[in-house]
């Protein structure tokens, strides 16, 4: 089952959530593919600001092999028109004074080609280097959705798919309560890293640990 996720960067991807398949998921790790990609460093980050990190089983890639694979299907054969999905990596959503509260990570192939300068109209662009940019909105309801393009080429697809149909990354938290761009957009980084290997980007893209000084 597919179901549409509509905290993501309009501009940036069209995307759809791959969600829970008709018979269930496998019982993983309470934190599944979110714990592999944060690493221990993001993961304490979040367990400090929020508790115990327990994804949304249902919504959640039980790892990093099954995001993967998700990745895979939409690329093979490769179409840069066909409508993008993503695999959802994190989903984390809680109450709080009722009201709720949500952090999610999600990745897959943007919509949008690597160079393109929509993103430039909706928010900052920062550009790290020729492989990575960064971009950062916040919607009309003041919430602040965290970006990262990244070039990278995959398996069996054309030349050109390199910059066509980069590789799109999505955090978005109202959950945590820290409001430092700098912190989300490293562990973004991080969790980037993370999904490239997964992914056997045959490009090695070089994706930086740190944003930059500009990135507050």
């Amino acid at each position: 089952m597919k179901k549409p996720v509509h905290m993501l960067f309009p501009i940036m991807m069209a995307l759809v959530v791959t969600a829970c398949t008709d018979g269930g998921k496998e019982a993983g790790s309470p934190r599944g593919a979110c714990g592999e990609a944060l690493g221990t460093a993001g993961v304490a980050w979040f367990e400090r600001k929020a508790g115990k990190l327990e994804v949304d089983a249902d919504n959640s890639s039980t790892d990093l092999k099954e995001a993967r694979s998700e990745y895979y299907k939409q690329m093979n054969p490769y179409d840069p028109d066909a409508q993008n999905w993503a695999a959802e990596i994190c989903d984390v959503r809680r109450y709080v004074s009722g009201r709720e509260r949500v952090f999610t990570l999600v990745y897959g192939p943007s919509s949008v080609p690597f160079n393109s300068d929509s993103g430039e109209e909706d928010g900052t662009m920062t550009s790290l280097n020729s492989d990575v940019k960064l971009h950062q909105r916040q919607d009309v309801h003041g919430k602040v959705e965290y970006g990262v393009y990244v070039r990278c080429k995959v398996s069996g697809t054309p030349p050109q798919q390199l910059d066509e149909t980069p590789l799109a990354g999505v955090m978005t938290d109202t959950l945590t309560g820290d409001t430092s761009a700098r912190e989300h957009m490293k562990h973004l980084l991080h969790s980037t890293q993370v999904m490239a290997r997964a992914l056997a980007c045959q490009n090695k893209p070089a994706i930086p640990s740190e944003p930059p000084s500009s990135v507050g």
